[in-house]
């Protein structure tokens, strides 16, 4: 914490909080998605080297079932290994398995993995994203944030997540992964560039995010 103060901070959590947090997915629901991931990684032909990044991701989250406080799930953790799972399905259905599909899931099960060993938990969690939004190292105000999962790109009709006040600054709980991030101006439509960061990790994540 060194350019936002206590109190600023306080403000953006409980602006997160007050629009409704997310409901824990439950420990079924959870182990449904598990097994199908684990479906999934099996299916990958032992030709594609990317079966040895993602077995071992999934087979570490599937081991750390007990580990885990449900309450740290949210619906939309579960939601998103469902979507991994369900994406790996098509990906290896199709006459030449889509290795970028299959990678992208792969490397958000990985930043998954890796915030649950840093963090000290089975799986879940969330990361308060913070951004400012600048302009040649120059704070710039009232821009909207947008947050998506990198591999829901290819999720059809998936939108990404708000930020739930203007900046700068804005923060957002947002679930471990490989995320898009880039900001809005509402008054004249202007779309800054994308940045992909890896939530992952600690509590808090500070992002200074460029706008032109």
């Amino acid at each position: 914490m060194t350019r936002l103060s206590i109190s600023t901070m306080a403000l953006a959590i409980v602006l997160q909080a007050g629009a409704g947090a997310q409901e824990p997915g439950g420990a079924a629901t959870l182990n449904r998605s598990i097994e199908k991931l684990q479906a999934g990684a099996a299916a990958v032909p032992p030709g594609l080297p990317i079966g040895n990044r993602l077995r071992p991701a999934v087979q570490w989250l599937a081991n750390h079932r007990a580990d885990t406080n449900i309450g740290d799930v949210s619906a939309e953790y579960t939601r998103s290994l469902d979507r991994a799972a369900d994406l790996l399905r098509s990906a290896l259905a199709a006459p030449n398995p889509d290795a970028k599909t299959i990678e992208d899931v792969t490397a958000d099960l990985e930043a998954k993995v890796e915030h649950c060993r840093k963090t000290g938990v089975g799986m879940g969690g969330q990361v308060n994203l913070v951004v400012n939004t600048v302009r040649a190292g120059t704070t710039v105000r009232d821009w909207n944030v947008r947050a998506l999962l990198k591999f829901y790109e290819h999720v059809k009709g998936a939108e990404p997540r708000a930020f739930l006040r203007a900046s700068s600054p804005t923060a957002m709980l947002l679930e471990p992964g490989r995320y898009w991030v880039w900001a809005l101006d509402p008054g004249t439509g202007r779309v800054g560039q994308r940045v992909l960061v890896s939530v992952t990790g600690q509590k808090e994540l500070l992002l200074d995010l460029p706008v032109p």
